[in-house]
């Protein structure tokens, strides 16, 4: 397998993560808390917020609870900006 592959393969992990990550954004939102959806921008923060936490743990899978946690944090860390 060359290095390429590789890359190709690292982007196309990431991309189903983020896909996952909206819809669990998407489902939040439309489903469990019946509210409109805040700005892009917002959606996108906290997206690279779980890329960075994920990449900090090492860890290449995110489950449901895994994001609802993190969510918690993510507010958290939003009111102390």
């Amino acid at each position: 397998m060359s290095g390429l592959d590789i890359y190709a393969e690292l982007g196309e992990q990431q991309e189903e993560i983020k896909t996952r990550i909206d819809d669990w954004w998407c489902q939040l939102f439309a489903i469990r808390i019946a509210a409109p959806l805040p700005d892009k921008k917002v959606k996108a923060r906290f997206i690279e917020y779980i890329m960075d936490t994920m990449y900090e743990a090492g860890s290449s899978y995110v489950s449901d609870n895994d994001l609802s946690i993190l969510f918690s944090n993510f507010i958290d860390d939003f009111a102390e900006w």
